[in-house]
């Protein structure tokens, strides 16, 4: 990463497969299903100059899927960020 250029993060979860056993069973026209719910995030994540603490996905019309900041840490080679996420709950 050179001086001054604007931070990208990418996204790691912690708890991917508990994302996806959640969410695999529920996927309808009514919710969201978990490739769709962490691409949404992906997304997010990635254009935020900081990570936030908290991070609410959508998965149906009237419930969110929270996220929550875990870490900062760089890939093995050091030179890009990774913003860890954890699947935390819903809430509708």
């Amino acid at each position: 990463m050179k001086p001054g250029s604007p931070v990208q993060y990418s996204l790691d979860i912690k708890n991917i497969n508990d994302v996806v056993e959640t969410f695999s069973s529920r996927t309808t026209d009514f919710y969201s299903g978990p490739y769709k719910i962490l691409s949404e995030l992906e997304e997010k994540v990635s254009k935020m100059k900081h990570p936030e603490e908290v991070v609410l996905i959508p998965y149906k019309d009237d419930g969110d899927v929270i996220f929550e900041f875990v870490e900062i840490k760089k890939d093995r080679f050091g030179r890009e960020l990774i913003a860890v996420y954890e699947f935390a709950s819903t809430i509708s």
